[in-house]
């Protein structure tokens, strides 16, 4: 997770999004909620990986099960804000 934060926001290494996502994977090949969340983030805001919430919410819940808490504000705030969305007023 450290190494493919480096490259998403180029700390010390000139950001390389697709070597963050490869090292996101490795990550959460290892299990490692923190790659969870932060891949997460990336489907949810189509960087580096096409745009996919629902991508987005499965890891955020994978991680949240493992007890992440920015995963589970993050899995949080997508439901709600979908919640949000089926609700107003037309």
């Amino acid at each position: 997770n450290a190494i493919a934060y480096k490259y998403t926001y180029g700390t010390g290494v000139a950001v390389d999004m697709k070597e963050a996502v490869r090292w996101y994977c490795e990550a959460i090949s290892l299990g490692d909620p923190r790659a969870m969340t932060n891949l997460g983030v990336l489907h949810a805001q189509g960087q580096g990986v096409s745009y996919n919430l629902g991508e987005a919410r499965s890891l955020w819940n994978q991680a949240a099960v493992k007890g992440h808490a920015k995963a589970m504000f993050d899995l949080g705030m997508s439901l709600m804000d979908g919640l949000a969305a089926l609700i107003q007023p037309k």
